[in-house]
């Protein structure tokens, strides 16, 4: 993959978390232009990239493509989408949803979700490490 078709891939995924969410956090896996595999690649290609071209990596640029990464496994299946989804419809009256006899459970559900997936903490670790790797690689200081 070259620079370029890393940069598209980069481009193209910043689209799709662009889109928003269907419901309040809930996005739809089939929203991804690309595989998590090849959407991954592409970043460590495009970092790799513009490390060696500029000598580093922009704090902006940087920020940036850590945490539009770390948010890859925000995108997940349609059937658990439509599962969060419903939650979030019942926890819109508060009171009601908790007369609910599975109040406990959903909410768990729920919170376990966006705890885990928004900003996935080792998702960041990984770009982070790669990124330290990249410094490294190219011999330039990473300040």
């Amino acid at each position: 993959m070259t620079g370029e078709e890393a940069e598209k891939i980069v481009q193209d995924y910043g689209g799709a978390i662009a889109k928003g969410t269907d419901g309040n956090v809930v996005r739809r896996k089939i929203w991804l232009p690309y595989s998590k595999a090849t959407i991954k690649q592409a970043y460590f290609e495009y970092i790799s990239a513009i490390i060696l071209e500029l000598h580093g990596l922009p704090k902006d640029i940087g920020t940036k493509l850590v945490l539009t990464y770390s948010m890859l496994n925000t995108f997940i299946d349609d059937e658990s989408a439509d599962e969060l989804i419903a939650i979030e419809k019942l926890m819109d009256n508060v009171e009601l949803f908790k007369q609910n006899p599975q109040y406990k459970e959903l909410s768990k559900k729920y919170f376990d979700y966006v705890t885990e997936t928004m900003h996935d903490g080792q998702l960041y670790d990984e770009i982070n490490e790669y990124i330290g790797e990249c410094y490294n690689k190219h011999g330039i200081k990473n300040n």
